[in-house]
């Protein structure tokens, strides 16, 4: 999924688990509704603290790549989390 599409699932009233891992300037400027921006450290290291294995959640960076990188290890410890496919700068670009 694309945050271009999460986004438009969020405009018709579905909520998400979001994480959003890039500089808090950059969340500042634009993030989706309900994500949290959490550094990817800090994630990695207590995911337990963040959570829960019976819930679902999305993970975004700037491209992509180490929302996918962050996934990849959480999906391998039980966590449902998948990365949203070309991190948000697909959707940044569009309000620019």
């Amino acid at each position: 999924m694309t945050s271009i599409e999460l986004n438009n699932l969020i405009k018709e009233g579905q909520r998400f688990n979001i994480f959003d891992t890039r500089a808090k300037e950059r969340y500042d400027f634009f993030h989706l509704d309900n994500a949290i921006n959490i550094e990817k450290g800090m994630l990695l290291e207590n995911p337990a603290k963040y959570m829960n294995k019976n819930e679902k959640y999305y993970i975004t960076c700037n491209g992509g790549n180490s929302a996918t990188m962050v996934a990849t290890l959480l999906s391998s410890q039980g966590y449902n989390i998948e990365p949203l496919v070309g991190g948000m700068n697909p959707m940044v670009a569009t309000i620019k």
